[in-house]
């Protein structure tokens, strides 16, 4: 579903007699990036780059991919489903097993750092002066893509986008 703010966007444009194609990027680069082949694609890549070899080192995040990659790209699909449905909408179902998704984690806070047991990715742990961590390696926090897709990219922190649409290349700089 497109936020609110682009339909009456090209309503209004359009009413000012703007031609106007109204386009969700974020929604689209989501739906290409979480998908069965997209992440098959990905994992196929993994493989390349990093072909299991004795006495290579591969790297905690690029195991975990080989590991948890197939059952996340089989089952990718029918989350999307739910997230497009109208149950995911639906107020007080979609709540209540927030809720209870909740209920069942660990949250924890001791000298100002928390301590979040998830189900999924394992213990994350941060605070002011805690650098933030899941299962005691640390997360990146610099260097990296903001948004990276056929699309647009923008690196993290850099305020500069770059926006591509067919031949049509548009750059947009925040900080300037």
């Amino acid at each position: 579903m497109p936020h609110l703010a682009l339909p009456v966007l090209t309503a209004y444009l359009r009413s000012h007699g703007v031609e106007v194609v109204q386009r969700d990027l974020n929604m689209e680069t989501y739906d290409t990036i979480l998908s069965r082949a997209y992440l098959e694609q990905a994992l196929d890549r993994l493989h390349v780059d990093y072909p299991r070899v004795n006495g290579k080192s591969i790297p905690r995040q690029v195991r975990w991919a080989f590991g948890q990659g197939p059952q996340l790209a089989n089952q990718i699909e029918r989350a999307k489903a739910v997230f497009h449905s109208p149950a995911f909408y639906d107020g007080e179902k979609s709540f209540d097993a927030f809720v209870n998704a909740l209920s069942q984690a660990s949250v924890t806070e001791r000298e100002g750092v928390l301590t979040f047991e998830s189900p999924s990715v394992g213990r994350f742990v941060t605070g002011w002066d805690a650098r933030p961590t899941v299962n005691g390696e640390p997360i990146q926090l610099s260097r990296y893509p903001l948004v990276d897709s056929a699309w647009a990219h923008s690196d993290f922190g850099s305020g500069e986008m770059v926006l591509r649409y067919g031949d049509e290349i548009y750059e947009l700089w925040f900080n300037q």
